[in-house]
């Protein structure tokens, strides 16, 4: 294998595991108030990007990290949109009733 694909596996490795920590902790506490919406979205749209690139061009590293981190990201991001539209309604509700 050519040094530089190796190099390829490799950051793909380690760029896809960066939602790993923040996946399970969201997903065990069901918290999602301290994540920021905006970089989540930004995250999907780009990483949506790569991986349409990535199979484009046959670059396999790529593709699979941004498939990986779609794989993370995207529940997280689904639980934030969840949350706050829960809470949009609830707080509709609540003013209805007074």
């Amino acid at each position: 294998m050519d040094s530089i694909i190796l190099i390829g596996y490799i950051a793909s490795f380690f760029c896809s595991i960066t939602f790993v920590p923040q996946a399970i902790k969201t997903l065990k506490s069901r918290q999602t108030d301290d994540i920021a919406l905006n970089m989540l979205l930004f995250s999907f749209i780009g990483n949506s990007c790569w991986l349409i690139h990535a199979i484009s061009l046959g670059i396999t590293p790529l593709a699979l990290s941004a498939s990986m981190i779609l794989t993370f990201n995207t529940p997280i991001l689904i639980m934030k949109l969840s949350h706050m539209y829960k809470k949009r309604f609830t707080q509709i509700e609540l003013q209805v009733k007074a």
